[in-house]
């Protein structure tokens, strides 16, 4: 195993198999010319994909930039609600980072 590979498996985990089990994944791995190892992850993969950091940091800035705007009042229905949303969402999605509670609007960086 190289040394990439040691650094993405880190977890280990011991697991018990039923009976037979394991000559199936052994006859599997053969079968796809990997390792048993490499066929578990693989098939636990399939069922439990990777989740994508892009679209969960966008759902995350935005239930924030929505918990946001309505403590502070605004009128959904307003331009300046989306235009408040977009705001928070870019920031979060640049700075990686939650933004504040404390969002000034357009008017108040003027000041």
């Amino acid at each position: 195993m190289s040394e990439k590979d040691q650094h993405q498996y880190k977890d280990r985990y011991m697991l018990r198999l039923p009976d037979g089990m394991r000559d199936r994944i052994k006859a599997a791995a053969a079968e796809n010319g990997r390792s048993m190892n490499s066929e578990i992850v693989g098939t636990l993969l399939e069922a439990y994909p990777p989740v994508n950091e892009y679209v969960d940091k966008v759902t995350l800035a935005t239930v924030t930039a929505m918990r946001i705007v309505e403590e502070d009042g605004m009128d959904p229905n307003s331009g300046e609600f989306a235009e408040v949303i977009g705001h928070v969402v870019a920031k979060f999605l640049a700075d990686d980072a939650p933004p504040s509670a404390k969002f000034r609007t357009r008017d108040e960086y003027d000041e």
